[in-house]
């Protein structure tokens, strides 16, 4: 049974969830040839079947709430928020009914109700729809009230819009343009090549930030060997604002669990120092491709953009290529499906989610890339900009839900 709620009203529109006695009404609409037809299903609806759905699977249902558009306590149409999963919704359903109040705006009117009401009430932070691409009247109401164009599948445009939570702090610090925090533990000949592919980028506007988890002295010597030529600290506890390579190094004897969430908290350790506009990850057994930084600092010329993403090759122990990763248009949930090495964010992204989540399986990247999914889009770059390896001693080697 729905959770009872007062009417949601914006002076002489108001909402308020669809009762039994609303049926014969809103199956009325529905009906309508001039309605029926700007739905995905456009065949007349039977009472018994419109019964049986409000019956047997709207009011079991937590996850859908249609609500009854009423105009000066007149029912006119109606608006709905369903499939309702966490921070994400999808709109629809929208119709008025009533043709004599038609053309008065009280479609815009109730979906920016309802939106606030998903937003602020709900604290939904993703909402999406999908429309006919011929129903250029109900796509243009869409882009009025703030959806956009993600995609088109199958003959229907798929919108989405966003709301963040306000920034509780300050704007994030910034001396550099990139930051790059490197995960690093005891794979010095690798980590060579990692530290390497950052180096020879030849920019001065790149901090890097290695978090180690102890490694042994070999690791170190590389780190002078490939970067010795810049200023680095060998401690956390100094102030690093002006400082291009930092080592942030973890106390092994403290228990922290798993190998995953040792890296995980290894990263979170590192995030007090990111002192750039964008922010990048990589493992000490992978590298970066050519060209990355300039590949994403055209990404990010556009305010909007707060996370982005590209291509990602896989390669054996010898560095010789046998596979890509998965790469999609639009990632709506990015679990398992993008790895860190090819993904990066404004640094800003750590007022809202200031660090990685406890790792709770071999996707801890994933759980992050998850939270700024339900935040912001994730721009597509559609460039190669990071080599993944494969061998024995990675951290997992779970890469068929990865791979194309």
């Amino acid at each position: 049974m729905k959770t009872p709620m007062l009417p949601i009203v914006d002076g002489d529109v108001s909402l308020r969830l669809i009762q039994e006695a609303d049926l014969p009404k809103t199956l009325e609409w529905r009906n309508k040839p001039s309605v029926r037809g700007g739905f995905h299903h456009s065949d007349i609806i039977g009472w018994e079947n419109h019964l049986g759905w409000y019956q047997q699977k709207y009011l079991p249902s937590d996850s859908d709430l249609l609500f009854i558009i009423e105009l000066a306590g007149r029912p006119v149409g109606q608006v709905s928020l369903y499939n309702i999963d966490g921070p994400r919704a999808e709109f629809g359903r929208l119709m008025i009914g009533e043709d004599d109040v038609r053309e008065r705006g009280i479609a815009k009117r109730a979906s920016l109700l309802l939106l606030k009401f998903a937003f602020e009430t709900l604290m939904v932070r993703r909402i999406y729809l999908s429309v006919k691409n011929e129903n250029a009247r109900a796509l243009g109401l869409y882009q009025r009230i703030g959806f956009e164009q993600y995609t088109e599948r199958e003959g229907s445009i798929l919108m989405h819009l966003y709301q963040s939570h306000p920034a509780k702090a300050e704007p994030w610090p910034t001396d550099f343009t990139h930051t790059v925090i490197v995960s690093c533990y005891n794979r010095p000949h690798f980590l060579r090549q990692a530290l390497q592919s950052v180096a020879d980028q030849m920019r001065d506007d790149i901090q890097v930030i290695i978090a180690d988890d102890g490694s042994e002295d070999p690791v170190y010597d590389v780190i002078r060997e490939v970067l010795g030529g810049l200023w680095f600290t060998w401690t956390p506890k100094a102030t690093i604002a002006d400082q291009r390579v930092a080592l942030v190094v973890g106390d092994r004897t403290k228990d922290e669990g798993s190998v995953q969430n040792r890296a995980v908290q290894r990263i979170n350790d590192a995030i007090p120092f990111v002192r750039g506009r964008i922010v990048h990850y990589l493992a000490d057994d992978d590298w970066y491709a050519p060209g990355r930084f300039e590949v994403f600092d055209k990404a990010f010329e556009d305010p909007k953009v707060m996370v982005a993403y590209g291509h990602e090759l896989f390669t054996d122990v010898d560095r010789n290529r046998i596979g890509r990763g998965i790469f999609l248009p639009f990632v709506d949930d990015p679990y398992n499906k993008l790895d860190h090495n090819q993904v990066c964010h404004r640094s800003d992204v750590f007022r809202w989610l200031p660090r990685w989540r406890d790792a709770i399986d071999n996707a801890s990247d994933g759980h992050w890339f998850r939270d700024m999914a339900e935040l912001w889009p994730f721009k597509m770059v559609d460039q190669v900009v990071a080599y993944h390896r494969f061998h024995d001693r990675q951290m997992t080697k779970a890469a068929d839900g990865k791979r194309e």
